[in-house]
């Protein structure tokens, strides 16, 4: 639900999903509220990349050029911006945008070097085969956000019989999925011009209503997708910082619910854990 690259053609991700053999004979009702792996997800971006690259029969409608170097540095000129790269060459452009994705995780630090264990591994997307883990053993997971999802998912399918304990700060586990009601008086007309106090106030109204009606409050964040981009363009640095201090870590468990929320919860493998972690140094 929500995940379409396209916000004119809403079910272009269901539609997709039903080429794969996994998910072609799920009736929509079930396939709406699947849970989908990220790497799923980020095959159907792969496909639409492609697609839309390099078409089949046709001229490119956009054509792409990758550049392998690394950019250093981003200099303001009129009507764009240069690019400087590290071979000393540049790029002119009238936009830039920093695609940079999603780092690998960050090895934890003891005081001299980083932390190696054959038990600890800190990649679950490369460094990591778990059908090579003693699965009557008990483990942890640091972060309770998404990877933690698809890693608990992992264990499961593998038949893991040890306790699964999540830690993070917050000890916050995404929320279960819920079906969407229509609520049409959500969000209000450019969102984005409210600031940070406008939108918590309408926010925190309409999950009263919505509590009401006996529907779902997290529907509030759900109808804001589209406009996430430009409401945090327009926050000031103030706003940010208190956004990212106040509600940021209520939000993404809200922003991201699962239909394996509930069952992580009742399946009496895991636990999640509140824990200030603090790094040496």
């Amino acid at each position: 639900r929500n995940m379409s690259a396209f916000p004119d053609h809403p079910n272009h991700f269901l539609d997709w999903l039903r080429t794969r053999t996994e998910y072609a004979d799920l009736p929509d009702v079930v396939l709406r509220e699947a849970f989908v792996p990220r790497r799923v997800f980020g095959d159907y971006l792969r496909a639409v990349s492609l697609t839309y690259s390099t078409p089949v029969g046709a001229a490119p409608v956009v054509r792409v050029e990758a550049i392998d170097d690394t950019a250093t540095d981003i200099v303001p000129r009129p009507g764009g911006a240069t690019v400087v790269l590290a071979s000393g060459a540049t790029i002119d452009a009238t936009r830039v945008v920093l695609a940079t994705g999603n780092q690998p995780p960050a090895s934890l630090q003891t005081p001299d070097v980083p932390f190696r264990h054959p038990a600890y591994h800190d990649d679950p997307w490369a460094a990591w085969d778990p059908a090579r883990v003693d699965a009557g053993r008990d483990a942890i997971l640091i972060g309770t956000g998404l990877t933690m999802v698809d890693v608990f998912l992992t264990l499961s399918e593998l038949g893991w019989r040890g306790t699964i304990r999540a830690v993070s700060r917050n000890g916050l586990l995404p929320l279960s999925h819920f079906r969407g009601i229509e609520y049409p008086d959500f969000p209000p007309p450019d969102p984005d011009r409210l600031g940070l106090a406008g939108l918590v106030e309408q926010v925190e109204r309409h999950c009263g209503r919505l509590r009401q009606l006996g529907a779902n409050p997290a529907i509030c964040v759900d109808k804001l997708r589209p406009h996430t981009q430009r409401i945090w363009q327009n926050f000031t640095a103030d706003e940010k910082r208190e956004f990212t201090t106040k509600y940021a870590a209520r939000w993404n468990v809200t922003r991201h619910p699962r239909t394996t929320g509930k069952t992580m919860r009742k399946s009496g493998l895991l636990f999640a854990i509140a824990f200030g972690w603090l790094m040496p140094g």
